[in-house]
């Protein structure tokens, strides 16, 4: 949820506003990559149909209005120089795994584990990873649930440049091997179970290899190195309760009213939601909410990538689908981990 998506994604604010505000042209536009911080939210949504317009033609000029559709880069989709048409990527789970979804691999997803010349902006025949039995590592497993039903059942190999990570793999298809990678697992957490069940998805803190923040756009700011320091990080990230979106709208509205008293801003228990009485305090309330906001984004050795959204003006981190609440001693602690 980047910036004015915030409160928009979590239904916390009337709708009615929010249509509104979205007439504003370029306002209320979505700045989400593929992955992101409560990209579990979406995810949930693609398992149900195993598919997701997912990847768009890196040659292709972006298209604001259709920010979710996206070219399978990395399937067996053939495509020309010119050609900017869309097309159906789907998911896949592998048996006994109902925690990574893996799609077909994007441009950027080449990028990250180097299967494109450094300093490419697309993919085309010339650059386009060929891939050979020479790449196949050992077996991950079967594919058992997936929107195409030609997929069912084909093998899937790790690749031997990452012989470890799970993250990115090779399914061999009646179409030819293709490149898929999962970014992140889905991990549903219940209200009032604890982060824990997300940290320990992940191998927690034991699988870490990288800890990075990241601005509210995810743009890269800098690594945190120190292991005494992400001791702490996870620490504090450990144990937390999630108190779910409606508590969480409370909060924001409290907020909003220990700031500014009771003025234009309030939670409604009826419509489940913070209303407002103006349109223009939207931005007010977000400039409020997302003050400090960062991202912390941790890669394990598996390769999967788990990504914390952290609000520290409200005491709040965004985690998949559970909102969990911090003290203000722990905020105060992180905020001087993280050079808040």
């Amino acid at each position: 949820m980047r910036g004015n998506e915030f409160l928009d994604k979590m239904g916390l604010i009337d709708p009615t506003y929010v249509e509104a505000a979205d007439e504003k042209p370029n306002q209320r536009k979505s700045v989400w990559v593929k992955w992101g911080v409560m990209v579990a939210c979406l995810c949930l949504v693609a398992v149900s149909v195993f598919a997701a317009y997912r990847f768009r033609t890196a040659e292709a000029p972006a298209d604001p209005q259709n920010e979710h559709s996206y070219m399978a880069s990395g399937s067996s989709a053939q495509k020309g120089d010119s050609q900017t048409q869309d097309s159906v990527a789907y998911g896949f789970y592998l048996d006994g795994n109902s925690t990574a979804m893996y799609f077909p691999i994007s441009f950027d997803e080449c990028v990250r584990y180097g299967l494109v010349p450094n300093g490419a902006t697309g993919l085309d025949g010339s650059n386009r990873y060929q891939i050979t039995e020479d790449d196949l590592g050992s077996l991950m497993g079967t594919v058992t649930a997936c929107g195409d039903e030609a997929i069912i059942g084909s093998q899937v190999y790790h690749f031997v440049k990452y012989p470890e990570y799970d993250s990115i793999c090779i399914a061999d298809t009646l179409t030819g091997y293709a490149f898929y990678v999962c970014s992140w697992l889905t991990v549903p957490v219940e209200i009032g179970d604890t982060s824990d069940a997300v940290l320990a998805a992940y191998g927690l803190p034991n699988s870490l290899e990288k800890m990075e923040v990241l601005a509210p756009d995810f743009q890269y700011l800098f690594d945190i190195d120190n292991e005494t320091t992400i001791e702490a990080i996870l620490e504090i990230l450990s144990g937390k309760v999630n108190i779910g979106h409606e508590e969480g709208g409370r909060r924001f509205a409290q907020a909003w009213y220990d700031a500014n008293g009771n003025d234009g801003i309030s939670y409604s228990e009826e419509l489940g939601s913070i209303t407002a009485s103006e349109i223009s305090l939207f931005d007010k309330a977000h400039e409020l909410w997302n003050e400090g906001e960062c991202i912390i984004k941790v890669t394990t050795d598996r390769g999967f990538e788990l990504t914390v959204d952290y609000f520290p003006a409200v005491c709040v981190f965004i985690c998949g689908d559970g909102y969990y609440e911090l003290s203000t001693d722990e905020v105060e602690f992180l905020n001087s981990l993280l050079q808040i």
